[in-house]
């Protein structure tokens, strides 16, 4: 009634069959079945060219068809990521003590949206606030007198950038009209930038900005956090929010293009070749030195998509410095700082750093310097 989900496989799962014969445009397997296998580009191209629209990428291999235009901008204004913002109130007013959970709906309200309700939107929130606080302004005015720590206008401002970066992004799947919009974001863009027109202006130079090689190489080195190595910067995919609107623009290209990579954790962001890569490496909080399993690769000059799996592979890619990758307020990172301390203690990085990126190299490493690991602690062995 709303959404047709169009799936198919894809070129890189022909590795798995291990017997088949070519037919066609596809092949025979071993079992009989006919099966035909396509590009990520080559399968949006068929559904948009047989149904004229404009499909939207879900994951590898699996597009969206939506009815209605709005409901199609909605879903992609709303599945991408936004910071997460929590609030604490530490001082004590009588009146914020009486309506504690009602101005609660109001700071969630703000925190989500950057702003407060405009006339005639969120009425049942507005109502119930002028009758028993006297109106939204008057309690925003106590949620300040309050929360005299919190930066408000820093939270409109990232608001404000996350709003940039959604509508710099719906111009790859045709850039809507005003009406086409979902209501809220209406809201938002009249609170924000007074008017449609100026958001887009600012949004296409965002847009635009993003193919600039240069300019995104100069933004990852000036990254707060992630690894930055001379071809690429790596990040958890917890900070990806966190970036600058023009990197953010820049794997959402991808992201329009592959989906959502569901085990996806490391993101790696290539400014020069442009590519964006998404890596599965599975126990990331856990596993001291997490193993690569799944790479999936995004070449956004050839609109091409590919993978490659480390499943069946004994000496695979392995994480080291793990805080390099996350921000500041990850709730592991200081026990990551404390084990890679240790680690440098016992002069584990004291060789070549190309041979213990991988696991048999850095199992070598640790028999030389004679140590064991066990969880997030080093361990000297005896003999």
């Amino acid at each position: 009634k709303r959404v047709l989900v169009v799936a198919a496989r894809l070129n890189t799962e022909k590795r798995s069959i291990t017997r088949g014969q070519i037919f066609g445009d596809g092949l025979i397997t071993g079992h009989g079945t006919f099966q035909k296998f396509y590009s990520q580009a080559e399968l949006r191209a068929w559904i948009d060219s047989t149904l004229e629209v404009e499909s939207i990428a879900a994951a590898p291999g699996i597009f969206l068809v939506f009815r209605e235009e709005s409901d199609a901008n909605e879903y992609l204004i709303n599945n991408r990521r936004r910071r997460a913002i929590s609030v604490k109130i530490s001082h004590s007013d009588r009146i914020y003590d009486e309506h504690k959970e009602l101005l609660e709906e109001l700071i969630e309200f703000f925190t989500t949206r950057g702003r407060l309700p405009r006339k005639g939107e969120e009425i049942n929130l507005q109502n119930r606030l002028r009758e028993t606080i006297g109106g939204t302004k008057r309690a925003w005015n106590v949620i300040r007198n309050v929360s005299e720590d919190i930066d408000w206008e820093a939270i409109t401002f990232e608001r404000k950038e996350d709003l940039l970066v959604d509508i710099a992004l719906l111009k790859l799947n045709r850039r809507p009209n005003f009406m086409a919009l979902p209501e809220v974001t209406r809201h938002d863009v009249k609170e924000f930038f007074g008017s449609y027109k100026q958001a887009t202006i600012e949004a296409d130079e965002l847009l635009f900005s993003a193919g600039n090689t240069q300019l995104i190489d100069e933004m990852a080195s000036k990254s707060s956090f992630g690894k930055r190595l001379p071809t690429a910067l790596y990040i958890h995919e917890s900070a990806l929010n966190r970036l600058s609107p023009v990197l953010r623009v820049y794997e959402g290209c991808a992201r329009w293009l592959v989906g959502e990579v569901d085990t996806a954790n490391i993101i790696k962001l290539a400014p020069a070749k442009p590519k964006v890569s998404y890596l599965s490496y599975p126990d990331f909080d856990k596993d001291p030195h997490p193993g690569l399993r799944e790479a999936t690769f995004v070449r956004l000059r050839n609109l091409d998509v590919d993978d490659r799996s480390y499943v069946d592979s004994t000496n695979y890619p392995i994480l080291h410095r793990k805080e390099e990758f996350v921000a500041d307020d990850y709730p592991l990172k200081e026990r990551f700082v404390r084990f890679t301390k240790q680690e440098e203690k016992f002069n584990l990085y004291e060789t070549d750093l190309r041979l213990i990126g991988y696991l048999d190299g850095w199992n070598e490493r640790l028999a030389e310097c004679g140590v064991a690991l066990k969880g997030h602690r080093v361990i000297k062995l005896k003999n």
